[in-house]
C-alpha cells in the first residue's frame, strides 16, 4: 500500500497538477507537501469537511514524511478504521 501510495506522489510530483490548478481553502495561504505537521492540520480541515478521503492521502503522506509523530499516527489510525468500517 505504502508503495502505490509513493507512486502516487511522486507521478503527482512530475507534473499532474500544476500548482494553480489546486485549490485550497482561503484560509490556507498554501500547502506544502514537505511539512508533515502542515500535511496532518490540513487533512484534519479535510475530514471537519467529511472529505475522508483526501484526508487519508494527506496523512499517508505525512506519516511517510514523519513516521514517529505520534499525532499523525492517531490521525491516520482513526481515518483507517473510518474507511475499513465503510467497506464492510
Amino acid at each position: 500500500m505504502r508503495v502505490l501510495l509513493a507512486l502516487l506522489f511522486a507521478f503527482c510530483a512530475h507534473g499532474c497538477a500544476t500548482p494553480s490548478a489546486v485549490e485550497l481553502p482561503a484560509s490556507e495561504p498554501g500547502l506544502d507537501h514537505l511539512n508533515p505537521v502542515m500535511l496532518n492540520e490540513y487533512a484534519a480541515a479535510c475530514i471537519r469537511d467529511g472529505d475522508i478521503d483526501t484526508a487519508w492521502i494527506l496523512l499517508e503522506r505525512a506519516a511517510l514524511l514523519a513516521p514517529h509523530d505520534e499525532r499523525i499516527a492517531a490521525n491516520l489510525a482513526v481515518v483507517r478504521a473510518w474507511r475499513a468500517g465503510k467497506a464492510q
